[in-house]
């Protein structure tokens, strides 16, 4: 799903913050992932980094976009990219299809926040 495609992008986040802004804060962050692995230089892989913050910000208003979320979100990123199948062939072929990587770390993202995300809230 690319952001501009989102209904997300158009409906919620436009409403209350600028989605273009957003997208630009996360970029600046996500290319400054660990720099010297290249798997993180990978465009697919900041691709998905953006799209499940981006995401994430919009769906949690509450907490939005901080700095620091896109390093908990790395390693998620590593280990299911690692863990998925290309042709998936027998009884773990649904949890690791190669198809969901970006569906899969959202979820596991999602689930990190809800501890995690409280430490991102600024009172």
């Amino acid at each position: 799903m690319c952001i501009r495609d989102s209904s997300l992008f158009e409906n919620t986040s436009a409403k209350i913050f600028d989605p273009n802004k957003r997208a630009k804060i996360i970029h600046q962050d996500i290319i400054r992932t660990y720099p010297e692995t290249q798997f993180f230089q990978r465009q697919d892989v900041r691709h998905i980094m953006l799209q499940v913050l981006f995401i994430y910000a919009t769906e949690n208003e509450e907490v939005g976009y901080k700095q620091g979320m896109h390093e908990l979100l790395a390693p998620i990123i590593y280990v299911c990219y690692k863990e998925k199948l290309e042709a998936p062939d027998h009884y773990l072929g649904a949890l690791l299809d190669s198809r969901f990587v970006e569906h899969d770390c959202f979820v596991i993202f999602k689930s990190l926040m809800k501890t995690a995300g409280q430490w991102f809230i600024v009172t």
